[in-house]
């Protein structure tokens, strides 16, 4: 009987525990009779699947020998219990089978006895996984929070599989020190017992997580731990698992005491009084020692509504830091006394409200402490508003109007609802220096009252508007202030409210003197020469002292029945200035004369009427001055009619059309009866800034000549028409303006005529460029990767600015040699149309970039060509703008062929004869004439799952390069074949595969050509094992008795599987010196045949053990040798196996006597 002795409960599994620290133990129980008789023990040991023959023996002396007779080194025997013992080194993880038979001294063999077990010392099972769930962090502390309402969570994660195949659960949980072991399995159902079967009450099991789950009940302040190890079913014991957690809910500190500080006297409220000058001072006294330990102090601040949560701590210095650990800046904390001090920006009225708690280290929160005030600094009463009445423009001065002809008005608005709510008014009233302070109030009746309760004699209150009236007397050129101040019921008194004015009713200035200057002789009519050539001048004499005091002057001014006023002052620098304080234009003063002077456009045959009066600083106005004139100028002629030609349009722009080849054409049109009778033209010509008088007249002949009476050179008049006529040279892009007049014989010079325009031959945009879109690399083609899946794309970028300003964009569209001509334009919406004013259908415009977008369907191998010019507004035309392309998307090279050499059969197998010694041999064959063209070859190789891309091409030399230009190193080409080679380093069993597009010089790619190939240079099958059956002990000899009666037996051992998919046999027999080759394979029905598909006659084949038989008649005294290789159907041919023996089936000797021999 064979025993592995460690394997005790015999389960054929040897755990940790049964092992030991030795090696296995291992008996064979034998026949000690038999053994002590001659006999042998055979043992066949297999260790991890190798095996050991053993052969034992007894000597004479009773010792186990081994089978050769030396010494049994590592085996013992008992003869008392016939028991052979020896140890083995088993490797984790591993089988060993031992098996034993006995032979005994006449050559008989015992059935065997055998024992196996596997050596399984490593638990199936990692450490379980323990968690107190409640111990959030994981700082072994439950806090009040961790903890919640229920009890301590527990949990132990273990290796489920395990568990279903019979492992067990062990728990050990300390709790406040007492110990509880609880052992944990899953019963057949899969539910969760104890180590005895019962059920496992208070635990629950996840079988989805492997999580066993339960609650204990700890004291406060006392520990549990919970160690969990897990046994598989062989028996060994993973590493514990422990999780430990402290339960502590109390808070280590009171509530700290949060004090606003300000509050003196815990009112809830900060007057100003208590705040002083500064912020809202906040203490919150806490608990130092917590705060220490790592606590920290929880502060809600809400200030106004706005709540800030600031946290605090102590670092390791211990200084306070925010909860961040950055500096806690505006906070400060004394150490000695546990209070933390900070100030708060509170806004007037608004309350704030602190509120702290502190966390102590263990993460337990105290009570909170609170402590709120409301900011209240303010009076309820703003300050009063005191009036003067009488100072109605409030420049603190009374004038006459302003006073009337009563007594000074006096007002104080003050707040009625604080008023009666015994609140008072303090009145100061400094009266021409005199002094007197007056108290007010309202009786419960609401009636006012002075201070001290008795009617408010002179003072009179409107309770609806809040305002206090009185009056007083005050002396010409006195001053009188009121200052009042309201105190509210709390005794808070507002800011004053003051008014002050002098009384000054007397005016210090005399009637001015105004003067119509253009009527000469004072005879109320401005003729033409008193009016001379600008239009009538005004003046009025005043009082320059007052005036620079601040007083004004007050013009009434009747044009022609039109009355216009106007305020005069001066500024503080001197200036003069209208009323409104803004600069008085076409008015001039002059401080010495104190003189002012305008001038005024008076119609021919009216009348104009200046009143002046003079209103000093104080407000009082002088007596008013007066003058008044009519206005009679009237010319006989009316304004020439002046004409630019050349503006054909009158837009005042002369475009480079309506210039033509000469210079700047002019006319004036004139009254030829009055040039006749001795009139005359005055010409103003202003060319590029520079002006130019011209005088004209008709001589006693009739004939034009200048103001000097010489002949008016240049010049010609057609008497006919009236029309005088000369031109002008005018520069690019600069203006002439020609103003005309005609004076009569009475010297009366009519109104003007005038025209005026601007030479601008040029155009303002320059040409617009043209994009054809598509084009993308602006090379004059577009081919099928720049084309995409739609139409041609074309864009104009123009001048924006001149397109809104009415300029137009003329395309001219040569599609494949058809002729299109687009006019664009903007509508006054911004709206792109063509010139006829319709929706630009197939057109967009971005005004942004100023682009002008459309597709073109352009016919394969045509060619498009757009021109653009833009005109702008004044008529000029840019310059013209082009782009061309031909659509060009077809690939001039066809699909590349790439070819993988060493794939002689192109079965996409490279085998060991195919592959040869070197690597494998890769080629392109590409079109030529495409890659002298500027084309490219594109090549992606994937070797074993590795991309790599390489683009070649031919440089100026038609040498082979990289796509980057430098050399191909690697790569070869044959400019006759149009081959590219190379060769790539495969990894045995890996897979290559070469794709190529040839990109021609257009940019069109071509389809893609490939090859792919698997290197497979080791045989799938190895050596056949040849066996000569009948040479039974393998001596290369057949006996007789090995012989038998038959042919000599041949068997090739083979690998089946190689065979059934393709592969061959391949059979050398030399029998007494002749050889036949034999070639043998599977049909497609798995049976034998030769290589050339017929049946295999003479031959077996077993596809259950692989083996090939047949039989060979071989000569008395002669060998047969066969040798054996295996194709694979990838064609690598295995080592060769081989066997030899002679036939040797006749005795060396004759028998030495026979029963015969005596007759």
């Amino acid at each position: 009987m064979v025993t592995i002795v460690d394997d005790v409960n015999n389960d054929s599994i040897i755990n940790k525990t049964e092992l030991g620290v030795d090696n296995v133990q291992l008996q064979v129980s034998v026949n000690h009779a038999e053994l002590t008789q001659g006999g042998t023990i055979n043992l066949t040991i297999v260790n991890d699947g190798a095996t050991t023959n053993v052969g034992l023996k007894l000597d004479t002396n009773g010792a186990l020998t081994f089978a050769d007779g030396t010494a049994a080194s590592g085996y013992s025997y008992n003869a008392t219990t016939g028991v052979i013992s020896w140890t083995a080194v088993v490797a984790e993880g591993k089988t060993i089978t031992v098996t034993a038979t006995q032979t005994d001294s006449d050559g008989n063999t015992s059935a065997p006895g055998s024992d196996t077990a596997k050596l399984d010392t490593t638990a199936d099972a990692t450490a379980p996984v323990v968690t107190i769930v409640d111990d959030v962090n994981n700082d072994s502390i439950i806090n009040k929070t961790e903890l919640g309402v229920d009890n301590v969570q527990l949990q132990v994660s273990v290796n489920h599989a395990e568990l279903t195949q019979g492992g067990t659960i062990n728990l050990t949980i300390v709790n406040d020190g007492a110990t509880t072991n609880v052992g944990l399995k899953l019963d057949t159902n899969g539910a969760l017992t104890f180590a005895d079967g019962t059920a496992a009450s208070g635990y629950s099991y996840n079988a989805t997580t492997g999580v066993i789950s339960w609650t204990a009940v700890v004291a406060e302040g006392k520990t549990i731990t919970v160690t969990a190890t897990q046994t598989d079913s062989d028996g060994n014991t993973s590493a514990p698992g422990s999780d430990t957690a402290k339960l502590d809910t109390t808070a280590d500190a009171t509530a700290p005491v949060v004090t606003i500080v300000d509050d003196v006297n815990n009112d809830s409220i900060i007057n100003k009084t208590e705040l002083g000058v500064d912020n809202v001072q906040l203490q919150v006294s806490v608990n130092h020692a917590e705060l220490t330990q790592g606590g920290t102090i929880n502060l809600t601040i809400v200030n106004d509504g706005a709540t800030t949560n600031v946290g605090l701590k102590l670092d390791t210095n211990g200084a306070l830091t925010f909860a961040d650990g950055t500096a806690a800046s505006g906070y400060s904390y004394n150490a000695t006394t546990g209070v933390i001090s900070w100030t708060a920006v509170v806004a007037e009225g608004k309350t704030i409200t602190v509120t702290a708690t502190q966390t102590d280290s263990d993460g337990n929160t105290s009570a909170p402490g609170s402590d709120t005030a409301k900011l209240d600094t303010t009076a309820d009463a703003t300050a009063p508003v005191v009036t003067i009445v009488d100072d109605v423009n409030n420049d603190s001065i009374i004038n006459k109007t302003e006073l009337g002809v009563d007594n000074v008005q006096l007002q104080v608005s003050v707040n009625h609802a604080e008023l009666t709510q015994g609140g008072t008014i303090n009145l100061t009233i400094v009266n021409d220096g005199a002094t007197t302070n007056v108290g007010l109030k309202l009786d419960t009746n609401g009636a006012l009252t002075f201070a001290d309760g008795t009617a408010a004699s002179g003072y009179s209150y409107n309770a609806t508007t809040g305002v206090i009236s009185w009056t007083a007397v005050v002396a010409e050129g006195k001053t009188i202030t009121v200052t009042a101040t309201q105190t509210d019921s709390d005794g808070n008194t507002s800011a004053p409210g003051s008014d002050t004015a002098k009384l000054d009713t007397t005016a210090d200035a005399t009637a001015p003197v105004v003067t119509i200057v253009d009527d000469v002789n004072n005879d109320s009519i401005i003729n033409k020469t008193e009016l001379g050539v600008d239009n009538v001048q005004l003046q009025v004499s005043v009082n320059h002292a007052e005036l620079t005091q601040g007083g004004t002057i007050n013009l009434t001014i009747v044009n022609d029945g039109a009355t216009t006023n106007v305020g005069l002052k001066l500024d503080t620098n001197g200036a003069l200035t209208f009323a409104d304080g803004t600069a008085a234009s076409g008015y001039s003063y002059n401080a010495t004369t104190g003189v002012i002077s305008w001038t005024a456009v008076v119609a021919e045959g009216k009348t104009i009427t200046v009143t002046a009066t003079q209103t000093d600083s104080d407000g009082n106005t002088s007596a008013p001055g007066s003058d008044t004139a009519k206005l009679d100028t009237t010319a006989d002629a009316t304004a020439p009619v002046v004409t630019i030609v050349d503006d054909v349009n009158n837009d005042s722009i002369i475009n480079k059309t309506e210039l033509g080849v000469d210079n700047v054409q002019l006319q004036v049109s004139v009254n030829h009866a009055e040039l006749t009778q001795g009139g005359t033209i005055n010409l103003t010509i202003v060319n590029d800034g520079a002006t130019t008088n011209v005088g004209l007249k008709l001589d006693t002949n009739g004939a034009l000549t200048f103001a000097d009476g010489t002949a008016a050179s240049g010049y010609s008049y057609n008497a006919t028409t009236g029309v005088i006529s000369w031109t002008a040279v005018v520069a690019e892009g600069k203006t002439i303006t020609v103003t005309a007049t005609q004076t009569d014989s009475d010297g009366n010079t009519s109104a003007p005529g005038s025209d005026t325009a601007k030479l601008d031959t040029t155009a303002d945009a320059t040409a617009p460029v043209v994009t054809i879109v598509d084009d993308v690399n602006n090379d004059s083609i577009i081919n099928k990767t720049e084309l995409g899946v739609d139409n041609v794309q074309l864009q104009v970028s123009v001048n924006h600015a001149e397109l809104t300003q009415g300029g137009t964009i003329n395309l001219t569209i040569v599609n494949d040699g058809a002729t299109t001509n687009v006019g664009l334009k903007l509508d006054t919406n911004g709206a792109l149309t063509f010139a006829d004013g319709t929706a630009a259908s197939g057109y967009s415009y971005n005004a942004t970039t100023g682009v002008i977008s459309w597709t073109a369907v352009v016919a394969e191998g045509k060619t498009i060509t757009v021109t653009a010019t833009q005109t702008d507004s004044d008529g000029n035309t840019s310059a013209p703008g082009s782009d061309t392309a031909k659509l060009d998307t077809t690939a001039d090279a066809t699909a590349p062929v790439v070819t993988i050499v060493d794939d002689v059969n192109n079965d996409s197998i490279i085998n060991k004869t195919e592959l040869g010694v070197d690597n494998v041999q890769l080629q392109v064959s590409v079109n030529h004439a495409e890659l002298t063209q500027g084309g490219t070859i594109n090549l992606t190789i994937v070797n074993d799952g590795a991309t790599t891309n390489v683009g070649l091409k031919l440089d100026t030399n038609g040498a082979l390069t990289f796509a980057d230009g430098t050399a191909a190193s690697g790569y070869s080409y044959n400019a006759t074949t149009g081959v590219i080679s190379w060769t790539a380093v495969v990894a045995e069993g890996k897979t290559i595969t070469v794709t190529a597009t040839q990109t021609d010089s257009d940019g069109n790619t071509s389809a893609p050509g490939s090859d792919t190939a698997k290197l497979d240079t080791t045989a799938d099958a190895t050596a056949p094992v040849v066996t000569i059956v009948d040479d039974v002990n393998n001596d290369s000899i057949i006996n007789k008795t090995e012989l038998g009666v038959d042919n000599v037996q041949l068997q090739v051992s083979v690998n089946h599987a190689e065979l059934t998919q393709g592969g061959t046999i391949n059979l050398t027999i030399v029998n007494d010196g002749a050889t036949t080759n034999v070639g043998l394979k599977l049909d497609t029905n798995g049976a034998l045949t030769f290589a050339d598909g017929t049946a295999a006659s003479g031959y077996s084949y077993n596809a259950t053990t692989g083996v090939i038989s047949w039989t060979a008649v071989v000569a008395e005294g002669k060998t047969i040798t066969v040798t054996a290789t295996q194709t694979d159907s990838d064609g690598n041919t295995s080592a060769p196996g081989s066997d030899t023996a002679k036939l040797d089936t006749t005795a060396d000797a004759t028998a030495l006597w026979s029963p015969l021999s005596m007759t």
